[in-house]
């Protein structure tokens, strides 16, 4: 990209979210010598990328894993001295289903899911392959984006359409089937199926904290408002004590729901938009065991049929060894949409509860007995599920958005969730604010 040169005596671009969306941005404002400034209402960079510690060991409780596709995390991870570091993540996936006993392997074929299943499986990979989708970017709605997963396979085979199909929308999507979208289905099975898995043994939290460390980031600084003048956005005003922050450009780089509280009733379109986004509150129970569990089981699927509320769980010493000193297992239990919404109604105690009860059936090898310790990691917005004709709604917001004098979006929402699609909406960004 050819970069403007920026002239010193101008207002500052504005970076609002100290996510590393808006952290990326604002690196690349200040090499082209643009002044920039980052407000984040936290106390702390990363957003959903949180890694939490206990007694030394560490586990990711946002964010999970580096794919060989992210090349714009990769080349900001050279530049900090991260990209040496990560470790490829390699183990097996352990299925609890009805009338059968666990089964350990390799995702390749899950034998219990049966014949029909994983054939509909390989077809889908066919697809993938023939007829590749961009990865971390949304160029194009086709009519697979107005079909729910759900829809796509009803009256099928009941074990692909109730239980295959339930657990991979749950786990690389964080939503049921009626929630996904095939055009979105296609698009995340290439990234997990077609590409190198990495943990960072430092924790993912330290490529924030590093970006953190060579911008200008004022935290604890809420904003409140936009500013508007004459048609365009001029800056904003913080809440509390109502500072107002003028800037040549302002970045918004939060999740959905924070930018839609944000938008003034001017820019009504973007702020519906914001709105129509499902919000995936996640409530996450971390188990720190007392020992580690046999074998190499990274991932756990139980049988979503009985309507569970966790149906896949992570031990993060299987996935991250680097990461765990002491050797014991950490377990993390994921829900999805919209199973979520009833955990955030819970407090920390009676999530813990819950999660206990189902522990044994999703972990088979786990005792309740064995946990020695239990967190609670909450997000008030996990991961943008793409239901039937987001896609599309994401193409004409982009389209529209271009046109607003003053503000542009940085956001994962843009290019499909993951951290590299947030990476990939920078350089548009950055262009805006260096030619305003």
């Amino acid at each position: 990209m050819t970069i403007p040169a920026s002239r010193p005596d101008m207002a500052p671009v504005v970076v609002i979210g100290a996510g590393v969306g808006g952290l990326a941005a604002a690196q690349a404002l200040q090499a082209a010598g643009a002044g920039t400034i980052v407000l984040e209402s936290s106390a702390r960079p990363g957003g959903r990328i949180v890694t939490m510690e206990r007694a030394g060991d560490r586990v990711d409780v946002g964010a999970q894993i580096l794919h060989s596709s992210y090349r714009c995390a990769s080349a900001l991870m050279t530049g900090l001295d991260l990209r040496q570091h990560w470790r490829p993540v390699r183990g097996e996936s352990c299925y609890s289903l009805q009338g059968s006993d666990p089964w350990i392997g390799s995702d390749a074929y899950v034998s219990p899911m049966g014949l029909r299943a994983n054939l509909a499986l390989y077809g889908l990979l066919l697809r993938v392959t023939l007829r590749p989708p961009p990865l971390h970017e949304i160029r194009a709605a086709t009519a697979l984006d107005a079909v729910s997963v759900a829809d796509q396979f009803r009256g099928s085979d009941g074990m692909l359409s109730k239980c295959l199909l339930p657990l991979l929308c749950s786990a690389m999507n964080v939503a049921t089937p009626r929630y996904t979208s095939m055009q979105h289905l296609l698009h995340i099975l290439r990234i997990t199926a077609f590409t190198h898995r990495y943990a960072l043994p430092q924790g993912l939290e330290e490529f924030p904290r590093r970006l953190a460390g060579r911008v200008s980031v004022r935290y604890e600084s809420p904003v409140a408002s936009l500013l508007e003048e004459d048609g365009r956005v001029a800056g904003v005003i913080l809440e509390g004590s109502g500072e107002v922050v003028r800037a040549r450009h302002v970045i918004m780089a939060v999740a959905p729901h924070q930018a839609s509280a944000l938008l003034p009733a001017t820019l009504a379109a973007q702020k519906q938009f914001f709105e129509s986004v499902i919000k995936t509150p996640q409530a996450l129970p971390v188990f720190f065991l007392d020992r580690p569990l046999p074998g190499n089981v990274i991932s756990y699927m139980r049988d979503p049929r009985g309507d569970p509320c966790f149906w896949f769980a992570v031990d993060n010493t299987r996935k991250a060894p680097g990461m765990v000193k002491s050797g014991k297992s950490i377990l993390t239990l994921w829900t999805q949409y919209p199973h979520c919404l009833e955990l955030e109604r819970l407090t920390d105690t009676e999530v813990t509860a819950l999660a206990l009860r189902e522990l044994q059936v999703l972990v088979p090898a786990a005792r309740a007995e064995w946990v020695e310790h239990v967190a609670i990691q909450r997000h008030e917005f996990s991961h943008p599920p793409y239901a039937p004709g987001a896609y599309r709604a994401v193409l004409e917001f982009m389209r529209d958005a271009a046109t607003i004098k003053g503000l542009s979006f940085v956001g994962d929402i843009f290019g499909g969730a993951y951290m590299e699609a947030s990476l990939r909406s920078v350089s548009q960004a950055v262009k805006r604010a260096l030619t305003a």
